[in-house]
């Protein structure tokens, strides 16, 4: 994934409306078994970043995460450990993309209450999210 699809994905896919200096610095892991991202997910649930596809660190404030996993007890875990992580590395928001398969019943869409403001949960199916893989 280039930076420009990146910024694409971000703002038109999951409709974020970060400011455009936001973009300036995305550091892009897709190969999960090194760097600071998967040493911080490691460190909240080691098992659990081998649920993860993609992680997005967008200007030091936006933290993204991409997994193909659905059920519901996985993505409750992922969406506490990138609470923790979010908090840990200091980034403001966390966003956690589901994909599913076109022709299977989405998960759970909302966010359990106990989470706060700044997480958000996408459900998207793979082929609106073909270029995270």
């Amino acid at each position: 994934m280039t930076p420009v699809q990146a910024i694409t994905f971000i703002r038109d896919t999951l409709g974020c409306r970060c400011p455009e200096e936001l973009f300036r610095g995305i550091r892009n892991e897709v190969d999960l078994t090194e760097g600071p991202l998967f040493a911080a997910f490691t460190s909240v649930e080691p098992g659990l970043v081998h649920y993860l596809d993609r992680v997005l660190a967008v200007g030091g404030r936006l933290l993204v995460a991409v997994t193909r996993v659905s059920d519901s007890k996985t993505v409750s875990r992922m969406l506490e450990a990138g609470r923790v992580v979010r908090d840990s590395q200091g980034f403001n928001r966390f966003r956690l993309v589901v994909m599913v398969p076109v022709d299977r019943q989405p998960v759970e869409k909302t966010v359990p209450a106990h989470f706060d403001d700044r997480i958000h949960l996408h459900i998207l199916d793979m082929i609106s999210a073909r270029d995270l893989v």
